[in-house]
């Protein structure tokens, strides 16, 4: 998997409010089991350890902050759980979604080559798609995710300005939204 950092990535949101929402969570739980007896002691303790495991998947590295680069060999996708990379060869069309939330497929060629590896399953949400493709659902995004799609698309359609993925150019260009 080749790919050239990108001086802008799109990050996704949500992510320290959630593991504070978690340590929280943990907190209560093991406040619970000093508190409780018996069986609700073991439960209540179980429940504890199990959340604190998603903080070991975190220092493991094996569950991050989502982002989206562009570079000039394709584009990289960082899940909470999940990367995908698809070279701008292998790329068909970008095709906008309304459900989940504005969701942006990138639609890869059916022998496309591309590279995807799950690091930890977090269920039915958060995985890659089966086929050459990327799905950005729009609702993590820290950016408006109408700003993804056209950026996406105008280097999808200027294959010439791709060189300028992962220079300050990029960045002028997504801050000037200076994509049509």
């Amino acid at each position: 998997m080749e790919r050239r950092a990108s001086p802008c990535p799109v990050p996704a949101v949500g992510w320290y409010g959630s593991l504070g929402t978690l340590l929280l969570l943990v907190a209560l739980f093991a406040v619970g089991a000093f508190d409780a007896t018996g069986g609700g002691r073991i439960a209540l303790g179980g429940v504890a350890a199990a959340l604190s495991g998603y903080f070991v998947l975190v220092a493991l590295g094996r569950v991050a902050r989502g982002r989206i680069e562009r570079s000039p060999e394709g584009i990289y996708q960082r899940s909470w759980s999940f990367e995908v990379f698809l070279p701008w060869r292998g790329v068909v069309r970008l095709a906008p979604r309304g459900e989940d939330g504005q969701a942006i497929y990138v639609v890869g060629f059916g022998n496309a080559p591309w590279h995807r590896r799950r690091f930890v399953n977090l269920g039915r949400k958060d995985r890659p798609l089966t086929t050459p493709g990327i799905h950005i659902p729009g609702n993590v995004l820290a950016v408006d995710p109408a700003l993804v799609y056209h950026l996406l698309g105008y280097y999808l359609d200027n294959a010439a300005a791709r060189a300028e993925l992962g220079t300050e150019a990029a960045l002028r260009r997504a801050r000037a939204a200076a994509f049509g």
